[in-house]
């Protein structure tokens, strides 16, 4: 699993109701030409599940490699978690923070069972995490190397 940091671009999610997929796909445009992404793709062989986006690499006749990224919010485990920050309780935020940790271990391995099928997808899929505070905690808890495995 890889990370993608980029905290104003939430892919695939809703900010106060209202979809940032136009906007997203604008900032894909920016960074790549058409040509290089697709949005709402089956990136894996027999599947019904579409991937938000997924970046087209080179691949062999057969077609692309998918690079699939995926977005992730787990709103309410990550509320509950500044919850228990702001009340200073370690039991709180000790619970609060291995529900967030399961919960992104439970995302990165929803990509992995959904959307990665090699050779027809990169072996790993990028999970996106809308902004820095989430990112961080990922980070402070330490959960990237354990995922990118």
């Amino acid at each position: 699993m890889r990370f993608l940091h980029l905290s104003d671009l939430h892919l695939g999610k809703r900010v106060c109701e209202f979809s940032m997929l136009d906007d997203q796909r604008y900032i894909l445009e920016q960074i790549l030409s058409p040509e290089q992404y697709e949005a709402n793709v089956i990136t894996k062989a027999g599947s019904k599940n579409f991937v938000e986006f997924a970046v087209k690499l080179p691949g062999n006749d057969e077609g692309p490699v998918y690079l699939p990224i995926d977005a992730k919010f787990p709103a309410d485990a990550y509320t509950q978690l500044e919850d228990a920050y702001d009340s200073g309780d370690p039991a709180l935020i000790e619970a609060a923070g291995t529900a967030l940790e399961r919960r992104i271990k439970l995302f990165a391995k929803d990509i992995r069972e959904k959307y990665l099928d090699p050779p027809h997808t990169t072996d790993f899929g990028i999970l996106f995490l809308p902004f820095e505070g989430l990112y961080a905690e990922v980070v402070r808890r330490g959960l990237i190397e354990p995922l990118q495995r």
